[in-house]
């Protein structure tokens, strides 16, 4: 493992989260994650969070036709990387476009 200034070493990091997901009504349906990681990277504390949310309608109903979605994700970064704090959220499962763009 690396950290933010690219030095090598041990990785210790814990993933704890959370997701919600119904119906407000029979056409209306809703889904919220939320997701929590702290540890140590390199010799850097961690401390980061990511959160999706997302709420859709159906105007024909729930087995038919369109569903109009407003979705919206976040995710802690890291301002600072010579201040000894990771509070960037890390990808819990890497994919190719992180390393081919």
């Amino acid at each position: 493992s690396l950290d933010l200034l690219q030095i090598p070493g041990h990785r210790d990091v814990v993933t704890e989260g959370l997701r919600v997901a119904g119906s407000l009504r029979p056409n209306v349906d809703y889904t919220v994650e939320i997701a929590m990681q702290q540890g140590h990277v390199v010799q850097d504390a961690m401390r980061a969070w990511a959160s999706h949310w997302d709420v859709g309608w159906m105007p024909l109903g729930p087995e038919v036709g369109p569903r109009i979605a407003l979705t919206y994700s976040y995710a802690s970064g890291d301002k600072n990387p010579q201040d000894r704090r990771h509070s960037t959220f890390d990808d819990l499962y890497p994919a190719a476009y992180n390393a081919y763009g």
